[in-house]
This record gives structure tokens, sequence and C-alpha cells, in this order.
């Protein structure tokens, strides 16, 4: 579309797929093993207070970023939609002399 805007429809498909991953990543990396590791109770107290919070902060981002690789997602099969149809309708209008109105679809 040179007068228009284009989308980008695999980066669309990309970034929301790069964002699954990374919340499965953040969700899946074991935490445990680190406090019980440091061989000091201070430390390991620490390190558990640190990590109660981390998970609190991590859940929240989660929820915000499966939120956002969905409308991502939907914003990719809304243009595909989109440009399908667009790029049907002139054939259609044109190549069709008789029958029900193609734009109407």
């Amino acid at each position: 579309m040179p007068d228009g805007y284009a989308v980008d429809l695999p980066a669309l498909r990309g970034a929301a797929d790069g964002i699954k991953r990374t919340m499965f990543q953040v969700t899946t990396a074991p935490l445990e093993p680190v406090a019980a590791a440091t061989g000091h109770p201070g430390l390991a107290q620490a390190v558990d207070g640190f990590i109660e919070r981390w998970r609190y902060g991590t859940k929240n981002l989660v929820a915000d970023a499966a939120q956002l690789a969905a409308r991502l997602s939907d914003a990719e099969v809304a243009y595909t939609v989109v440009e399908t149809t667009a790029a049907r309708l002139p054939n259609g209008m044109l190549g069709q002399t008789a029958g029900p109105d193609p734009a109407a679809r």
C-alpha cells in the first residue's frame, strides 16, 4: 500500500510468540535451590524474601503479558481477514456479472 500503511503480520505473530516464550521461561525458572545454596541463614532469608516478592511481581507481569500476546494474536487474525477480504473484493466485483453483490460478504 503505497499511500496507506502496512502491517507486518509475521512480526505481529513473532512478537506474540516471543512474549509467550518469555512468559514460559519466567514461570518455569527454578528459584528454590538458590536460597538454600547461600550457606548463610541471614542471606538465605533475604533471598527467600526476594523470591517471594519476585513471584508476586512476575505473576502480575505474566498476566499482563498474556493479555498483550492475546491482543497481538487477535490483531494478526483481524488484519489477515481484512487483507484476504480486500484482495477478494475487486476480483469478485469485476469478475462477476450476475448474482449477489460480493461486497456484501
